[in-house]
């Protein structure tokens, strides 16, 4: 009931100063949350977004995509996830990317509702994207994704599996053991 746009909720990951959640939230889409990893961009987006946070509508977060199932100030429940442009800046990134692209798909299947929709966009193709963020055959997503082209990049659609969150939990404890230290 409800589909994604229904009560579940909307959670915008690297959301920073981007308008998207507050115009989200304005048009009527409730109980959005918009999150970022960077103190100074969440209190700026707070800082314009006053009115539309004091009514309620609309909340601003400083947390980590990568572990959002740790975050107190994140809930779980969401219908939809939406990413415009984070997982793309880990994959520029270089280093240990594939990692925490992976890490941030498990985080927010841990977070989505059963069949909730992860949206992203990317200029990485499918081809190199949906194997590290899907990370093969392993419960979280139903089969197959949903990938649309763009112009110049691509918007891909995930949806939770049955089951989906509480295999991410475990995959994500596999991943988080990798012996890494996390920034």
């Amino acid at each position: 009931a409800g589909g994604w746009r229904g009560e579940r909720g909307v959670l915008v990951v690297g959301g920073g100063t981007s308008v998207l959640a507050r115009d989200m939230a304005v048009a009527g889409w409730p109980r959005v949350v918009s999150l970022d990893f960077s103190e100074e961009s969440v209190r700026d987006a707070l800082l314009r977004d006053a009115e539309v946070v004091a009514e309620g509508r609309l909340r601003h977060v400083v947390a980590d995509a990568r572990s959002l199932h740790e975050e107190e100030e994140v809930d779980v429940g969401y219908g939809a996830c939406i990413d415009k442009g984070l997982l793309d800046g880990l994959w520029c990134s270089g280093g240990r990317h594939e990692k925490d692209i992976r890490r941030v798909a498990l985080s927010i299947a841990s977070v989505l509702d059963e069949n909730g929709k992860f949206l992203f966009f990317s200029y990485t193709g499918p081809e190199r994207m949906l194997p590290v963020v899907e990370g093969g055959d392993t419960g979280v997503w139903n089969a197959p994704s949903e990938v649309r082209k763009l112009w110049s990049l691509y918007l891909y659609v995930l949806t939770r599996a049955p089951g989906g969150g509480a295999r991410a939990m475990e995959l994500l404890e596999e991943v988080e053991g990798g012996g890494e230290e996390r920034d």
